[in-house]
């Protein structure tokens, strides 16, 4: 039986292919120092075996991703324990597509466990109010 021949490639996948470089987000995630510092976070504590999301809700869930808590973007340490917090795939995935899409919590926890507004909830709150015309 005859054997139909392989569509050879267009150019523009090819070029696609060459033109992806890494970010330099992903070339810190994948460097040695914050593989090394992801698993000393997780192996200092018992507790960091555990989303803290999750604990927060009730549930216990094991800990797969550190996240950090100010983004490096906006500042943060990239290798300090203080800037990281333990979390479960799924909070992980739910709260950065909430900051990918804008979405800020109106209100934080201060050391003292009270809830404090932050700037940017109030903005939104205020962008908000401006579109709607209240």
């Amino acid at each position: 039986m005859p054997k139909i021949p392989n569509a050879p490639r267009r150019s523009y996948q090819r070029r696609a292919k060459a033109q992806r470089r890494p970010t330099s987000d992903q070339e810190f995630y994948n460097s040695p120092a914050w593989r090394n510092a992801r698993r000393a976070f997780l192996d200092s504590h018992p507790n960091n075996s555990l989303c803290a999301v999750c604990l927060k809700k009730g549930k216990v869930t094991a800990s797969k991703v550190v996240d950090h808590v100010v983004s490096i973007a906006a500042g943060g340490a990239r290798l300090s324990h203080d800037n990281m917090m333990p979390m479960c795939n799924k909070c992980h995935n739910s709260k950065s597509g909430h900051e990918a899409h804008g979405f800020v919590p109106a209100n934080r926890r201060n050391n003292a466990g009270e809830l404090v507004p932050t700037l940017q909830g109030i903005q939104q709150v205020y962008n908000k109010l401006i579109k709607f015309k209240l």
